[in-house]
């Protein structure tokens, strides 16, 4: 058989320091778009609020998440398990607000006008 192909996309720090950056920084600005729907209509007023507090939270809780990452991983070595508890609890929060946007997305489009069907 042939040799072996090197995986050499993300090689060194300073590409997979890149690679991170610009997943976070395209996380807030998704969570960003999902703010612009501040004042959108909702089918109940618990539904806007929680909407706000997803779309904040989906905006806010990367970095949040990313940042002591980047730490631990680029500058200095932190505890581990403290590492991977922080890992696991704001990235969790961050999936149920991200889980949130996109069931309510489709959910209200239950709850449309009927002027918007006939357009």
């Amino acid at each position: 058989m042939g040799s072996h192909i090197p995986n050499d996309t993300v090689s060194g720090r300073t590409t997979a320091l890149c690679l991170d950056m610009g997943a976070t920084i395209g996380g807030v600005i998704f969570g960003t778009i999902h703010i612009a729907a501040w004042n959108l209509s909702f089918p109940t007023a618990i539904e806007q609020t929680l909407w706000r507090t997803a779309s904040i939270m989906s905006t806010a809780l990367l970095p949040i998440m990313c940042l002591p990452l980047f730490v631990n991983g680029y500058i200095v070595r932190g505890p581990f398990m403290l590492i991977k508890v922080w890992e696991i609890i704001f990235g969790g929060l961050y999936v149920i607000a991200r889980a949130f946007l996109l069931v309510e997305i489709f959910r209200t489009l239950f709850y449309l006008p009927e002027d918007a069907i006939r357009g």
